[in-house]
């Protein structure tokens, strides 16, 4: 009886301190668009995500035992479609089935992190404004409600939306020719059923996830079926990520075409010097925006106390590019950094009837003791 007790005990101070993190979450600031910026913020949806990782890792940790995973299968977002949970001490992870296999949430617990805090650029109603002015010759008068404010010129050429929400795992099949600069300006003319279908999804024993597509959309009839094969290791204070990706034709023809594996980070600052990616070239600033020679990535925040490693066996190319939005703040219209497009590039030439294949992985671990 003393023992039962004492459990209770522990378990209402668990669930006690859960929910002061759970109401530190509320703060409504992050939640909509905002005179302040709101939405449009990293730093607010930052500390909003990282009360709820503490809630759920606090209500979690009596089910996540050490170097153990736990999987499921269930409408997380209430969206109507069914999502995969993967947890453990270390991580919290999302898959999308719906929304081409891809990682939506991904969380690191030891230190609270949100490493996929990004967002899908769209058309806001007030962009029209900023094109519609710098597209003017100047004539006029603007009235003090129709005067357009900006903190930097050039903003205009930033308009850029994007076809899929800002996930990890993506995997994008276009034409050889592509090259860094139609990603910068979203123009690789990615196979759509592959980049964001939905995929068929195989939960096995032994915590591994398989997801698979088909697409008929192919010349001369022909059909791709690709395959991501992910598993997770989680370890003291770090956690690895591994997918493999499997390629299938069944056509007469060989298909020649590139690769592209997408993460995306988001680790605030870009250009605070103690956030950075690691490469063979040096060290670059958060809002690099380039082609890396290297197989792996390195990303480094000292101040959050995280590192993500990317490595990409095989990859011809690492294509890194800013995420940048413009938003309307108290202030006029502003670029906000919103994280980084990692793009792992491969050149696949899959035979008549034959199969190619990649790997990729993702480790997550503190950047200091």
């Amino acid at each position: 009886a003393k023992q039962k007790k004492k459990t209770g005990t522990k378990g209402t101070e668990l669930s006690a301190r859960a929910r002061t993190h759970l109401l530190r979450a509320q703060c409504n600031d992050a939640y909509w668009h905002g005179v302040f910026g709101g939405l449009y913020s990293p730093h607010l949806r930052t500390e909003c995500w990282r009360e709820l990782i503490r809630a759920e890792a606090l209500m979690n940790g009596a089910r996540n035992r050490r170097g153990s995973i736990a999987i499921e299968k269930l409408d997380f977002d209430a969206d109507g479609c069914e999502e995969i949970y993967v947890t453990s001490r270390e991580l919290a992870a999302l898959i999308k089935p719906d929304d081409g296999a891809t990682i939506a949430m991904l969380d690191f617990r030891p230190t609270a992190i949100a490493a996929v805090n990004s967002l899908r650029r769209r058309p806001e109603a007030y962009h029209g404004r900023l094109s519609e002015t710098a597209n003017s010759d100047g004539g006029g008068v603007a009235s003090i409600h129709d005067r357009v404010r900006v903190k930097e010129p050039g903003l205009e050429k930033l308009l850029r939306y994007d076809k899929w929400p800002r996930h990890c795992f993506r995997v994008f099949l276009f034409p050889e020719d592509k090259q860094q600069a139609d990603c910068v300006d979203i123009r690789l003319g990615e196979n759509p059923s592959i980049a964001g279908g939905t995929y068929d999804v195989d939960l096995s024993s032994d915590g591994v996830v398989k997801c698979a597509i088909t697409d008929d959309s192919g010349t001369a009839g022909s059909r791709l079926r690709v395959e991501k094969i992910f598993s997770f290791a989680p370890g003291d204070d770090r956690v690895r990520i591994h997918c493999r990706i499997n390629i299938k034709q069944d056509g007469s023809q060989a298909v020649r075409c590139r690769c592209g594996v997408e993460n995306v980070l988001n680790l605030l600052a870009p250009d605070a010097p103690d956030r950075y990616f690691e490469a063979s070239s040096g060290r670059h600033s958060m809002n690099w925006n380039g082609i890396a020679r290297d197989v792996c990535i390195r990303a480094v925040d000292e101040w959050q106390n995280f590192e993500a490693e990317i490595s990409a066996p095989g990859a011809e190319e690492t294509w890194i590019v800013p995420i940048e939005t413009v938003s309307e703040s108290e202030e006029g219209f502003e670029r906000v950094y919103q994280g980084s497009q990692i793009m792992s590039v491969w050149r696949a030439e899959i035979s008549a009837g034959g199969e190619w294949s990649c790997e990729i992985s993702l480790d997550m671990a503190k950047a200091h003791a």
